[in-house]
């Protein structure tokens, strides 16, 4: 009685063992001895080989240039490297070996914006209130170059707005009928009228690891309901973008010379399958044959 609940116990504790997905075998094997069955229980659990998890595939974002250049420098075949630099979003894509057949790796490198002018492009197309663009003058002095900072600050903090409402009732050709509100944005001051900028130039580098440059900003200025508000842009700020981005791909090109570096992007299109037909086949009976109604001549 001890020996089998010892068995039993034996294959409690084995099932406890057994894991899912881990091949288990049990065998039972019977015979006769001495007129008395015995049963032979046998139990086996295969160890199999674990499954290899490949590694995603290689997607490296830098954010120094000089790093970025020295991983193509080292990993990339320059005769088969391909550099486009995307204006629009300031991002240079790198294909290591654009012969490939069989798979690419792109490596990207995304500049970093200078805290400098981070705050310039958050404002461009945006309408500020002018005492909070004042504000902003201020805080920003340090790299303003023309007008003096100031002297801009001051300036802005004195514009009043005014507004001229007439109606006229005219009669006959070319007459103006209706309600005609002239607004006038100036500047005001106890000796004299102030003149309001329209453009003001900063100096400051774009992305890290840059030269600081001049970036001419205009200024919009407009009178919405009692308040005059500014909205900065800047066509100048666009042209400067592609420059920083042309730099840093002629010092890619500088290191690697054979790499073709230029602006664009790297795109990708899904293949396309055809599905080949068959030919249909025709069979061509000779004209001495009677048991074809359309039969043909073939050379």
């Amino acid at each position: 009685m001890d020996n089998i609940e010892a068995k039993q116990d034996a294959l409690n504790g084995f099932l406890e063992r057994c894991e899912e997905g881990r091949p288990t075998t049990i065998e039972l094997a019977r015979n006769l001895t001495d007129g008395k069955e015995h049963v032979n229980i046998t139990l086996r659990q295969t160890t199999e080989k674990p499954v290899r998890m490949e590694s995603p595939a290689k997607a490296h974002a830098f954010w120094s240039i000089e790093g970025f250049v020295a991983y193509l420098e080292k990993y990339a075949a320059a005769s088969n490297l391909v550099v486009l630099g995307d204006p629009n979003t300031g991002q240079i894509q790198a294909v290591l070996d654009e012969r490939k057949g069989d798979g690419f790796e792109v490596v990207i490198f995304e500049p970093l914006m200078h805290p400098f002018w981070k705050p310039w492009q958050e404002s461009l197309g945006k309408k500020i209130e002018i005492r909070e663009f004042a504000k902003f003058i201020v805080e920003q002095k340090h790299i303003i170059v023309n007008p003096d900072a100031r002297q801009l600050a001051a300036i802005f903090k004195q514009v009043r707005l005014s507004k001229n409402v007439t109606i006229d009732n005219g009669i006959g050709d070319g007459a103006i009928n209706g309600v005609v509100v002239e607004s006038k944005i100036a500047g005001q001051h106890p000796s004299m009228p102030l003149s309001l900028p329209e453009q003001i130039v900063i100096h400051c580098p774009m992305f890290m690891e840059q030269e600081a440059m001049d970036i001419t900003i205009d200024l919009i200025l407009d009178g919405t309901g009692n308040s005059v508000v500014v909205e900065p842009k800047s066509s100048d700020a666009e042209a400067k973008r592609i420059e920083a981005i042309e730099a840093m791909l002629h010092q890619v090109h500088e290191t690697l010379t054979e790499a073709t570096a230029t602006l664009g992007k790297v795109k990708h299109e899904s293949w396309k399958y055809v599905e080949v037909k068959p030919a249909a086949k025709m069979d061509y009976t000779g004209a001495g044959s009677g048991s074809s109604k359309d039969s043909r001549n073939c050379r």
